[in-house]
């Protein structure tokens, strides 16, 4: 199965936000990233190093920056995914 394939089913097993995720892997497919699956969740890769991610939970879904500590929140948009675990990666829900 290939990863788009898996990340179609990914999407599809989350119907509750699948056309918020259709468009956000709409968004990111247009860039030079790379498509892929880490963790079992859909990431995107530039240098084979994780930019972004995404998932998708029963209240929520989330984007993952795994470098936004280094980003700009002028909005306190982004928070620690696990506070004293996470030392940079940093999400929106």
């Amino acid at each position: 199965m290939s990863v788009s394939d898996k990340i179609e089913q990914f999407i599809a097993k989350h119907s509750k936000w699948s056309s918020n995720l259709t468009e956000l892997r709409n968004i990111l497919t247009s860039t030079e990233l790379k498509e892929d699956i880490k963790w079992g969740a859909p990431a995107y890769l530039l240098d084979k190093k994780i930019l972004i991610g995404f998932g998708a939970f029963k209240n929520h879904m989330g984007i993952w920056f795994h470098q936004g500590v280094f980003l700009k929140d002028t909005h306190n948009k982004l928070m620690n995914a696990q506070e004293d675990k996470t030392k940079a990666l940093r999400q929106w829900r």
